[in-house]
């Protein structure tokens, strides 16, 4: 909702977006990495995904490339 009232929304958002409710791009959102801190006296639990492949395309598109996954995140 906040995507799309910036005029921005999210590929095949078929509730805020523009996309058909069927046979539409699936939905294009993804988090590739989340790290959730448990407590202060254990490392935080850190979780990478791999980009969908229905996704990916579209990603490339964009100037997304396979070598994107392999650079160290700050």
């Amino acid at each position: 909702m906040h995507c799309a009232a910036k005029g921005w929304p999210i590929v095949g958002d078929d509730i805020y977006g523009t996309a058909p409710r069927f046979r539409g791009p699936m939905l294009h959102l993804h988090a590739r990495e989340i790290v959730v801190p448990i407590s202060k006296n254990k490392p935080p639990v850190r979780v990478v995904a791999p980009v969908p492949a229905h996704m990916r395309e579209r990603l490339a598109l964009c100037g997304w490339s396979e070598d994107d996954l392999n650079k160290s995140s700050p």
